[in-house]
């Protein structure tokens, strides 16, 4: 047995995937080989006949290389050189000639790091992540400290920050098993994530969103059994955090409001009413909704307001709308969206518990980004730090987007190479291997 599985795992040039495929064979065999002992075999003889049963392993092994082999999403890969060369194409006609270039080497420095991240087992997130998120948020401290500020903030974290996101998703992956246990610390890790993610990107917003997206992490896990708790006690996790989120929202819209300062108190009431506050922080608001009443479906929309007004804020969606029209606008639209959809089957598809957690946390960041980036650029959304993918100026959102686009790449890459995962155990698969001794009859029972 043990030579006709080498043979087979020889054929298999994805050294990762032969000891899954080797064990799943060798089950296979030992289940037939256990069905010919009680028809009367001996165990020598019963194995001989299981391991002819299975055919030539060299055929076998060609077979199951072509199955359990890397693959390439080249969908994904070509969306998002397309995305690239049309959000360059938007910043220079937005910024000029004279912040293009540097522009480009943030975006072929991005693109170089998604290929590069595209490669590299994910799986590494699952095993280091409680370090990794120590390391990284040292290291966002000592930036905080260190770095360049603008306006009293370090612009680069305000993006930076989402990359916590997967590396939450890896800590719920340990935690699986866990229990009540397990459930707490998940969840108390997520409301220590905001508050990290809200102090060193010191936006309010940028922090919720990071919260929304570990909450639904938590709840995706505890729907799945990950804690191995009821399914009951599963579904009042969910309802907790849900009651949750919507206390911290509702919280932080009071607080930003009524004790808040008035920079934040009128941006939030500007959205509510920006007619009334047009002098203060309802004057972008209102520009905003000019511009799409005016709009034309192609062409540029010539009034009083200048281009600058908008690409200064990043509103880069407004901008489009009134340099180049709505149709211009809604093509951009229905390209972020193809490319959120192609994140979106990459996360159905995983087997693989890890892959799937982190694809969904991956994927929850890119759709959350362009859902509030369309709705600030329609004015029904308090005006912060829009990072929508690939139309944001800036080498920190390259490199932020750039490394999660990586990791969905990473994740559909091992999609047939790594087992699928057994929430029962937080570790490793677990399975029994009854031995039949022919010399005296006796049985041993080996767990592995």
């Amino acid at each position: 047995m043990e030579e006709f599985l080498k043979t087979i795992t020889e054929q298999i040039r994805c050294v990762k995937a032969r000891d899954g495929v080797a064990q799943e064979i060798r089950d296979h065999i030992l289940d037939q080989a256990a069905a010919y002992e009680r028809s009367g075999d001996n165990h020598d003889e019963a194995l001989k006949k299981a391991v002819r049963d299975m055919g030539d392993p060299v055929e076998i092994g060609i077979a199951l290389d072509a199955v359990h082999k890397p693959r390439l999403d080249w969908k994904m890969l070509a969306i998002t050189l397309l995305l690239n060369i049309v959000g360059l194409a938007i910043m220079y006609g937005a910024y000029g000639a004279e912040r293009f270039p540097r522009q480009c080497v943030h975006t072929a420095l991005g693109f170089a790091i998604t290929i590069g991240i595209c490669f590299v087992d994910y799986t590494f997130i699952g095993r280091y992540s409680h370090v990794i998120y120590i390391v990284m948020t040292a290291a966002m401290f000592v930036y905080a400290l260190a770095g360049a500020r603008v306006n009293g903030i370090v612009p680069a974290l305000s993006s930076l920050v989402y990359l916590y996101v997967p590396i939450y998703a890896g800590v719920l992956y340990r935690l699986r098993g866990r229990g009540w246990g397990g459930m707490a610390k998940g969840a108390l890790l997520a409301l220590i994530t905001a508050y990290i993610t809200t102090e060193f990107s010191d936006r309010i917003f940028i922090g919720a969103n990071i919260f929304v997206i570990c909450i639904v992490l938590f709840a995706a896990a505890a729907f799945k059994g990950w804690f191995k708790v009821s399914r009951k006690a599963a579904v009042c996790a969910a309802i907790a955090a849900i009651i949750a989120l919507v206390a911290f929202f509702t919280f932080m819209t009071f607080y930003s409001v009524s004790y808040g300062s008035s920079y934040q108190a009128m941006r939030i009431k500007a959205v509510i009413n920006p007619a009334k506050y047009a002098n203060a922080q309802g004057y972008l608001p209102t520009q905003i909704r000019e511009t799409l009443q005016g709009a034309n479906m192609i062409g540029a929309y010539e009034n009083q307001v200048p281009n600058e007004l908008f690409v200064s804020a990043d509103l880069m969606l407004t901008y489009i709308i009134r340099a180049y029209g709505l149709l211009a606008a809604a093509l951009l639209i229905l390209a972020l969206a193809a490319f959120i959809i192609r994140a979106v089957n990459i996360t159905r598809a995983q087997k693989n518990q890890l892959g799937f957690i982190v694809s969904l946390g991956c994927m929850l960041i890119i759709a959350a980004n362009c859902f509030q980036g369309v709705l600030e650029n329609f004015g029904y959304f308090p005006l912060t730090s829009v990072i929508m993918p690939f139309v944001t100026y800036g080498g920190s959102a390259a490199v932020m987007y750039s490394i999660v686009i990586g990791l969905l790449l990473s994740v559909h890459r091992y999609e047939r190479v790594l087992p699928e995962t057994d929430s029962s155990d937080s570790t490793r698969k677990r399975w029994s291997i009854n031995i039949s001794r022919s010399d005296n009859d006796r049985v041993i029972n080996i767990r592995l």
